[in-house]
């Protein structure tokens, strides 16, 4: 905070000096992150989904307002909603310090209920509404969470958990709102809670908790004619709650947790005509937690046998499952449903995708229509391991289940815009499933890890994609193999790994070979040299000789390149500036080394503060280091080295970085991340030569405002960090970035853009 604070200062003292300041010059493209995909729908809870119409009666479509725990939706930075338009998430409502429950246009407005005490930075008490551009308070609000609105004659009805609605006595738990001031409607409820509201035959319906209404019995719904509350025919005798009304096929449902009305058994759903209950068939026995209209068809959310949430479809007769296409569809808890332009939504904690093996977050969001599910985002569900270009497109793999908008099991190819799936992709549910390493041999992806299938056949580890199928290749790995590393080398495909004899075999197109006896411990590097393979690990022997954590085969013998005892494995090979360097790493208190091969020996070329290091790569005219690591006393991702200097690649990323991969002019870098150079990007982002903004000084991007001080913070992180976005007066003579950079901004700042 108090770099931040001086940061501003200094910018007010220079801006005394713009006179002096020299031209902003058109920006040459400089090095820079580029985010790849977003979040796989958001990244937490949702308590709500809510439909909402721009325009009214015009010809603008609905949008899906999301509402829950939440920081990112998409590409996009959120506090707890967030906007679907059914093809990219925004946030144009700000953020929300509580949540919302309920949606619905007023007066040409939309009006929003909850529970929450600030929405878009205005205070307001659980009701607010949207004029278009910006929030405003609707009243004095209520002193308690709302959980329904409705329209009725023309007024706006909220109901929910609340006493008083303004400083209106008698309001218990509903009032309405005549666009001006509050009134009672006949003292409320009491004994419990409104939990929906809904419109019926010229009559407004409130269902909840509750067990009077206007002081007469009323269990858990009431109608009100404008005047008075009355029950419905003997009332609901037995039950817990209702906590939604829908009309339907001329019929209002209530769902919930309720059982008889008088002599009539409900079974927690059932249909209201006006005068009498109606069942459906024997109800849902475990309650029903939300309903639905989607393709003029009703379906319900309900515990099944088992406790676990799925969604029922009423077909006339009966509750069959409704979305039964797959085994193993779960979901971890689902609390809402809607209809969405042609599509089911499930929201909730997570949603377990058919098609998916489970690996990696569930994704909170969730649509399902006649082409199948999909997710409602563009990202990865989890940790990104390896990457491999195969036919002009790059490939992705790691941990992750989810890839774009389909299942994308363990991995995934990147085409322009969108991750598509391949095929089934590897792996099933309940396992240990992930992939470690990709390569491409005899015109084959090679995909190589810990799963048993490849598509729907079985598949030790190890399986090759030609492009449209999945096949295993070969068996020779035993059991529960884990490879860790694949390369091709002098014409034949190595793989190196764990539980399997000799933990490095090669592949001649045919059959699996063993290299002599092999090493004693896990492979989990490989690389490609004159004189040989290159072999890292956790090992202590090479085909019987001694040579702790690497070796070199040379197609006929092992040839010891150990290195100390201080180092226990060698994570990662490269060469930079024709000198083969490794990642050393070490389960004591030693902390990780980066080694340089002197020909003979290992030599410490740094020993960094770190608690891992995962990845190297030779990019530009810098070795580039991932894991996890310290710098200047601060925990980096992803730092560069030029022979001389440790320093971040910019702002890094958030979090580990497991995977460095040069390809078409750009660094790939995969881990464990949310977010690179300050900007979101799950699990995946590169590093590459970038454009600068149409406006220069616009440094965050940003579209409104296009500049603020947020360009300043911008700015100052690109100077501390060295980027080539800050050398705004392109000097080439040292210091390159100096006091005439930030003059240089400041002018640039000041004329704005065009």
């Amino acid at each position: 905070m108090k770099a931040t604070v001086r940061a501003l200062a200094f910018v007010l003292w220079c801006l005394t000096l713009l006179h002096a300041s020299p031209p902003a010059h058109a920006q040459p493209c400089t090095s820079g992150w580029v985010p790849a995909t977003g979040a796989p729908g958001v990244d937490g809870d949702l308590d709500a989904v809510l439909l909402w119409d721009p325009d009214g009666d015009g010809p603008a479509p609905d949008v899906l307002i999301a509402s829950g725990e939440f920081r990112t939706a998409g590409s996009a930075a959120a506090q707890g909603l967030a906007v679907w338009d059914g093809g990219a998430w925004s946030t144009p409502f700000g953020a929300v310090d509580g949540r919302l429950a309920a949606a619905v246009r007023f007066g040409g407005r939309l009006v929003v209920g909850g529970a929450f005490t600030t929405i878009g930075g205005v205070p307001a008490r659980n009701l607010a509404q949207w004029d278009g551009t910006r929030w405003l308070p609707l009243g004095d609000g209520t002193n308690g969470p709302i959980n329904a609105l409705a329209v009725f004659n023309d007024n706006l009805v909220v109901g929910g958990a609340f006493t008083i609605a303004g400083n209106l006595p008698d309001t218990s738990r509903v009032a309405r709102w005549d666009g001006s001031a509050w009134h009672p409607l006949a003292g409320g409820m009491s004994g419990g809670q409104v939990a929906s509201l809904a419109t019926f035959q010229g009559h407004l319906y409130a269902a909840g908790s509750f067990s009077s209404a206007g002081g007469q019995p009323a269990r858990l719904i009431a109608r009100w004619n404008g005047a008075t509350w009355s029950r419905l025919g003997d009332g609901i005798d037995t039950g817990v709650s209702i906590q939604s009304l829908t009309p339907f096929q001329g019929r209002l449902v209530a769902a919930g947790l309720f059982s008889a009305s008088g002599a009539i058994s409900l079974g927690n759903i059932a249909a209201w005509d006006g005068n009498t209950w109606t069942p459906f068939a024997s109800g849902l026995p475990n309650g029903v937690a939300a309903v639905t209209i989607h393709d003029d068809q009703l379906f319900a959310l309900a515990p099944s046998t088992g406790q676990s949430p799925h969604v029922f479809r009423w077909n006339g007769a009966s509750w069959p499952l409704a979305l039964s296409d797959d085994p193993h569809l779960r979901f971890d808890p689902l609390r809402t449903l809607a209809s969405f332009r042609g599509s089911l939504i499930l929201a909730g904690s997570g949603v377990s995708v058919p098609g998916s093996i489970y690996g990696g977050t569930r994704p909170a969001i969730a649509a399902y229509d006649q082409t199948g599910w999909r997710v409602l985002g563009n990202g990865l569900n989890a940790r990104v391991r390896a990457f491999a270009e195969f036919r002009g497109e790059i490939i992705v793999a790691g941990d992750f289940s989810i890839g774009g908008t389909r299942a994308s099991n363990l991995i995934a190819r990147w085409t322009r815009d969108a991750l598509l799936p391949l095929g089934p992709g590897l792996g099933r549910p309940a396992q240990n499933n992930r992939v470690n390493a990709l390569a491409v041999f005899n015109d084959e992806l090679i995909a190589a890890g810990s799963f048993s299938f490849a598509g729907a056949a079985p598949a030790t580890g190890i399986a090759a994609w030609d492009g449209s199928t999945w096949r295993p290749l070969g068996d020779p790995f035993g059991p529960s193999p884990e490879i860790n590393a694949l390369l091709v080398h002098d014409g034949r495909l190595f793989a190196g790994g764990s539980g399997f004899p000799g933990n490095i075999l090669q592949w001649n197109g045919s059959t699996w070979n063993a290299l002599d006896s092999g090493v004693d411990g896990p492979v989990l590097a490989l690389a490609s040299s004159p004189a040989g393979l290159l072999v890292g690990g956790s090992f202590s022997n090479a085909g019987g000789l001694a040579s702790r954590a690497a070796a070199r085969w040379t197609g006929t013998a092992w040839i010891p390149m150990g290195i100390d005892a201080s180092a226990a494995n060698l994570a990662a090979f490269t060469e930079f500036r024709g000198r083969l360097y490794a990642a050393a790493n070490c389960t004591c208190d030693t902390p990780p080394h980066l080694l340089e091969w002197t020909g003979s020996r290992w030599s410490v070329a740094l020993s960094l503060t770190a608690v891992r290091l995962n990845a190297l790569a030779s990019f530009g005219h810098e070795l580039i280091l991932g894991g996890s690591l310290y710098w200047q006393g601060a925990l980096h991702s992803i730092l560069r080295w030029d022979g001389a200097t440790l320093r971040p690649l910019a702002l890094g990323t958030d979090l580990d970085v497991w995977a460095l991969y040069p390809a078409k002019g750009r660094l790939l870098v995969g881990g464990d991340f949310k977010s690179a150079g300050g900007r979101t990007s799950y699990s995946w982002a590169s590093w590459a030569c970038q454009e600068p903004p149409a406006c220069y000084p616009n440094c965050d991007s940003s579209s409104a405002p296009l500049l603020s001080a947020a360009d300043f913070l911008c700015f100052q992180a690109a100077f501390v960090a060295g980027e080539g976005y800050a050398n705004c007066d392109q000097s080439t003579a040292p210091p390159v970035l100096d006091i005439r950079d930030y003059l240089c901004f400041l002018n640039a700042f000041a004329r704005g853009c065009p």
